[in-house]
């Protein structure tokens, strides 16, 4: 299981929002990769909600052996990258829609 956590600068009694959990049997870079741009998706969603947070992200990877942590800072080009994927999704479902308008 993952668990994919931005930290609240907000509370010191919640020091990280819980934004998703993943339930993955195998694991690779570009799975952890995604996950970080999610987090950086779920940063800009609770900023534009005036929940404000770090730019610390977490990735929990929990298993047998134990607790993994992966913190890491979400960066300009995480934001660049989550935009750029943002920006194709909306482009594509424009012109799905465009086409059944069409039909």
């Amino acid at each position: 299981m993952i668990n994919l956590l931005v930290e609240n600068n907000n509370s010191e009694n919640n020091k990280a929002i819980v934004v998703d959990f993943k339930t993955w049997k195998y694991f690779n870079a570009e799975k952890i990769n995604k996950a970080k741009i999610q987090i950086t998706a779920y940063n800009y969603l609770l900023e534009k909600n005036n929940i404000f947070t770090s730019n610390i992200g977490e990735i929990w990877i929990i298993n047998e052996n134990g607790v993994n942590i992966n913190r890491f800072n979400i960066t300009n080009q995480l934001k660049l990258e989550w935009q750029e994927i943002m920006h194709t999704f909306l482009k594509n479902n424009s012109n799905k829609e465009k086409r059944n308008y069409e039909n």
